[in-house]
């Protein structure tokens, strides 16, 4: 019924409405292994393509956390200092709380 939680979002996104900024061009690859990482903040080939992985594999619905720590010089050094990311899907919640007695 639609007074049940949800525990995963949608998001619709309308391509029409897609605009650029001061910071990126957006433009259309065949696919997204072309997108160019080496031009981007160093987090971005971490989280990106592993969010471009599950989805070309997509099996239930997933949730992911995480963090970036990037050393003193911002943009101009753009090295990881230290990150986590952690990757849930729904059954692997309900597996870990059952362990734990949630």
């Amino acid at each position: 019924s639609s007074n049940e939680p949800k525990d995963h979002a949608v998001v619709e996104v309308d391509f029409d409405d897609i605009r650029g900024c001061e910071e990126i061009t957006p433009w259309w690859l065949q696919d997204w292994r072309e997108i160019p990482l080496n031009n981007m903040f160093a987090d971005d080939s971490i989280w990106l393509t592993k969010l471009l992985l599950t989805e070309e594999n997509y099996v239930e619905p997933y949730n992911f956390e995480g963090y970036f720590h990037f050393e003193a010089g911002g943009q101009d050094v753009n090295k990881i200092r230290v990150y986590y990311m952690r990757w849930t899907t729904a059954s692997s919640l309900k597996e870990l709380n059952s362990k734990q007695g949630v």
